[in-house]
Order: C-alpha cells, then structure tokens, then sequence
C-alpha cells in the first residue's frame, strides 16, 4: 500500500498495487474485488477512487485513512471499556452494511 497524493485534488490517496494474475480465477477475483469496492458507501470503509492496469499490474487507489490499524493501536494504548465499545460498533456498523449489501455472508 502506498500514500500518493491526487494530482487533481491534493487529497491523499492510498493506492495498492496488485501483481499481474497468473490465472483467470485470479482476474475474476480482482475484477470483483474492485466491483465490490465500486459499490460500497460507509463511512467505516475506505472509498473506491479509481483503477487502472500499468505494465500488467492492477493498481486501486482509494481513500487514504491516515494513522494506524487496530492492531498496531493495541500495541501502544490500553483501551478503556467505552472505547472498546464504540470500536465494536463501528465495526459492526460497517459488517452489518457488508450483510445487508449482499458483500459478505453472515452466519450463526
């Protein structure tokens, strides 16, 4: 994943780089990895800019999300119960988008 900046905008954008596919089931999974990202509108998910193909490989940019994952967050704080709470929620609120979208499949 790399930061670039838009050159018509000035925003920050996060652009991804994926390697030219080796077979087709790849370039299928590509091409609906980036129909998916078309689709989706919540403010807990990145957004799709645009896409384009330079020397073979797929290059997504998206809306940059700056400071860092949850993960790497864990690592330098102790979270305080509200917070854990409202980091489930939003969470949640974007799984719970995915679900009524059709995106992901939720199951018991």
């Amino acid at each position: 994943m790399w930061k670039c900046k838009d050159a018509n905008t000035s925003a920050d954008v996060a652009v991804k780089i994926i390697k030219p596919p080796k077979n087709d089931k790849r370039k299928k999974w590509i091409r609906n990895e980036i129909t998916l990202m078309q689709k989706c509108n919540h403010d807990n998910i990145p957004r799709f800019i645009a896409s384009l193909t330079v020397a073979n490989n797929v290059w997504l940019a998206m809306e940059y999300v700056d400071g860092m994952d949850l993960l790497h967050l864990m690592d330098c704080i102790t979270f305080r119960r509200s917070q854990i709470a409202y980091v489930c929620a939003e969470v949640l609120s974007a799984l719970s988008y995915l679900h009524s979208n059709g995106i992901i499949q939720l199951t018991h």
